[in-house]
């Protein structure tokens, strides 16, 4: 009698995995997964940019052209600088994160 509780258990168990695997394309958004020749966000390089006068500022332009990196912080001593980098980065998102 136990072997065939054991069984049944062992049973009910790997067919709710199962089905747990199979709904998890459902739940989980597909550029998460990197479908779609989408970067997936783990392998993405989170950058932040330390003055952004007219080389940063260059910089800035330039990596913001690499779909595997993601600008996240802007600073610069002078306000209009840093506003402009800002400004160039919340274009690219289309936020104002």
């Amino acid at each position: 009698m136990d072997k065939t509780k054991n069984r049944r258990s062992f049973l009910k168990k790997t067919l709710g995995v199962s089905a747990g695997m199979i709904t998890i394309p459902t739940i989980v958004p597909s550029h998460v997964l990197g479908l779609n020749s989408i970067v997936v966000p783990s392998d993405k390089i989170n950058m932040g940019f330390i003055g952004t006068g007219q080389m940063g500022t260059g910089h800035v332009r330039s990596f913001l052209g690499y779909e595997d990196v993601q600008a996240v912080a802007v600073c610069d001593v002078r306000k209009q600088h840093r506003d402009r980098a800002k400004t160039l980065i919340d274009e690219k998102y289309g936020n104002s994160d």
